[in-house]
């Protein structure tokens, strides 16, 4: 199989698997709260990693003082505050209403790239697409015409 078709079967399974977590997520709550998910998670993910560096023979793998700041810095706010974040969300709000607003960081992506990053410059049809997701997501939390007039979300 070349390399486009093998890309696009893994970015499918990511996208399914990522459509079934916050469902599996919100019946772990049944048993379980949102911190204990997260740390159940944050273990199953090491293990992973461990795993995988012991069968690839990567064990050589180093990490510079330089990239150790970086790295501890995705730890503790992507992996971290992040997740926890996102499973207390699932925990206060439906699954759709936290997966679609969730589906937003598109939107912080292209603006951190182009503030702090200094990358691409904005199109008019990159601030129309901001515009219509930040529209879209103030309707999927208000609901009805009702709640958007006296902006009351949830």
């Amino acid at each position: 199989m070349d390399a486009k078709k093998t890309g696009i079967l893994a970015i499918l399974g990511a996208s399914l698997m990522w459509a079934v977590e916050p469902v599996f997520a919100k019946l772990a709550y049944a048993n379980s709260d949102y911190l204990q998910t997260s740390a159940i998670r944050a273990i199953v993910v090491a293990l992973v990693a461990l795993l995988y560096v012991f069968f690839t023979g990567r064990r050589n793998l180093k990490v510079t003082s330089k990239q150790f700041s970086k790295l501890f810095y995705i730890a503790i706010a992507g992996t971290i505050f992040a997740d926890l974040l996102y499973f207390f969300a699932l925990k206060k709000i439906s699954v759709l209403n936290a997966v679609l607003l969730g589906h937003m960081q598109p939107i912080f992506i292209i603006l951190i790239g182009f503030f702090f990053l200094k990358e691409d410059k904005l199109t008019r049809f990159d601030y129309a697409g901001i515009f219509i997701m930040i529209i879209a997501a103030v309707f999927v939390t208000t609901k009805t015409l009702e709640n958007l007039f006296v902006i009351k979300l949830g």
